[in-house]
């Protein structure tokens, strides 16, 4: 390994353990490690775009490594409002703890030549078995390893593939673990749905947050393993059987199938962690992120339109109340009621003494009958 190769494992690992650092302090401090392990990863990633260009990798590769820098500079900047604001937002620490846990496993599988045999002579077997299991690949024999290839590799006698570390599909596996362990967890995270009391939300209420945690981590690695290994038997015996192109069949199809996996695997996990959909919803509203002055300003405005909404259909309702009226009953003829059918007084209603005609003032309108 030589000098520049060493230092840009220094960059990336140093960029993990502060990304670590920031995750476990609590302080306002925590954003200043985040913000620095945030540019040392994208130092680090903006040299893998030109190195993977360089190695000739396909469109998938290229693209999702050069999106990653621009969103480590975006987030850096959100950590850096975080600091100023004296805030700490969630989605952000999940995405945080997503990066370092999913960055260090990978990369310790990465750099350590010993672990990268032993994943990939692992994966390589398991595919050999896979395919015989389906009545293919019967003449196929696990090669050694082959330490002096860039990437390291095990090959497969008689078939015209080599297994990578890039087909074992450790970098979906480390997405979704980060992602599942560095999610807080809440006590009922379904209790505001409308359909919270469903048999469905009953039985994810009725879990624990670590049996919730631990099926999702079962549900999402076994698939991925498994789906994995269906990949790499599809591939090889398109190439060996069929005569596809490795490059197309590797890059557009296998690649293409194994997204369309990830996203149904993230509705699953969706449903057992709704609060890592929260994170992800946060996120995204970052991008309308307003500061503690504006939100207070907003929720005023807010405040003020309901206090006028309410005055307003207070006086609505006092004016409807008023229009049906609340003066003398009427009588059935049109008359106030202080008056029989005859027009004369009605029983009770004399005049006061000095016949001035008008009722007792310990009497109302209402003690009348029309």
């Amino acid at each position: 390994m030589d000098a520049l190769a060493i230092l840009w494992n220094v960059v990336l690992f140093a960029g993990l353990i502060a990304l670590a650092a920031g995750y476990f302090e609590r302080g306002n401090r925590c954003h200043l490690y985040r913000i620095l392990g945030l540019l040392l990863l994208a130092v680090f990633f903006s040299g893998e775009i030109v190195r993977i260009i360089r190695e000739g990798k396909d469109l998938w590769n290229v693209t999702f490594t050069a999106l990653t820098p621009p969103i480590f500079l975006f987030v850096a900047w959100q950590e850096w409002l975080s600091y100023t604001w004296h805030e700490d937002h969630r989605s952000l620490r999940w995405l945080v703890g997503t990066a370092w846990i999913a960055g260090l496993i990978y990369y310790t599988f990465a750099r350590i030549p010993a672990m990268t045999a032993g994943l990939v002579y692992l994966t390589a077997s398991q595919t050999i078995w896979f395919g015989q299991m389906f009545g293919y690949g019967w003449d196929f024999r696990i090669g050694a390893v082959n330490w002096a290839d860039d990437p390291l590799s095990v090959g497969i006698k008689g078939s015209p593939v080599n297994i990578i570390l890039g087909c074992t599909g450790i970098e979906a596996i480390v997405i979704f673990v980060g992602a599942i362990l560095a999610t807080q967890l809440v006590a009922d995270p379904w209790a505001g749905y409308r359909n919270a009391d469903s048999p469905k939300f009953l039985r994810y209420r009725a879990m624990s947050g670590h049996e919730r945690v631990a099926r999702a981590l079962l549900y999402t690695m076994s698939i991925i393993w498994v789906g994995n290994l269906v990949r790499n038997v599809g591939i090889i015996y398109l190439v060996d059987v069929k005569g596809w192109d490795f490059d197309v069949v590797h890059g557009d199809i296998g690649k293409g199938s194994s997204f369309i996996i990830l996203l149904v695997l993230a509705f699953v996990t969706f449903n057992l962690l709704p609060e890592m959909l929260d994170n992800i919803s946060g996120l995204y509203d970052l991008r309308a992120r307003l500061s503690p002055e504006e939100r207070a300003a907003v929720e005023a405005e807010k405040a003020a339109k309901e206090r006028a909404e309410k005055e307003r259909e207070e006086a609505e309702r006092a004016k409807g109340e008023k229009a049906e009226g609340k003066g003398p009953k009427k009588g059935a003829d049109g008359k106030d009621g202080m008056e029989g059918k005859d027009g004369k007084p009605p029983p009770g209603g004399s005049d006061v003494g000095d016949g001035d005609g008008m009722a007792s003032p310990s009497e109302s309108d209402d003690d009348f009958d029309a």
